[in-house]
């Protein structure tokens, strides 16, 4: 009766062993699915991002009425100025 009390305790003592183990396996390879699904998701964000800000840069530098008129600075009408070629 001893020997099969002793074999009990050894099957009990791997079967706690082998559930430990699977257990801190199933718990990391749990985890690294997390951090890749969150990352994955943060990439997204990232890039859709970019993407928005990409698209408003193009849609800003397009648009010709916002852009500065050439000509409103430093122009001057030659007609209207009064020069007297005779005068000294």
């Amino acid at each position: 009766m001893n020997n099969n009390a002793n074999i009990l305790w050894v099957y009990v003592v791997i079967a706690l062993l082998v559930g430990l183990g699977m257990g801190y396996w199933y718990g990391t390879m749990a985890g690294k699915e997390q951090g890749r699904t969150a990352l994955l998701a943060e990439q997204k964000a990232a890039a859709e991002e970019a993407k928005k800000q990409a698209q408003e840069e193009i849609v800003e530098a397009a648009n010709p009425f916002e852009t500065e008129n050439p000509l409103q600075s430093g122009y001057e009408n030659p007609f209207n100025q009064q020069v007297n070629p005779f005068a000294e």
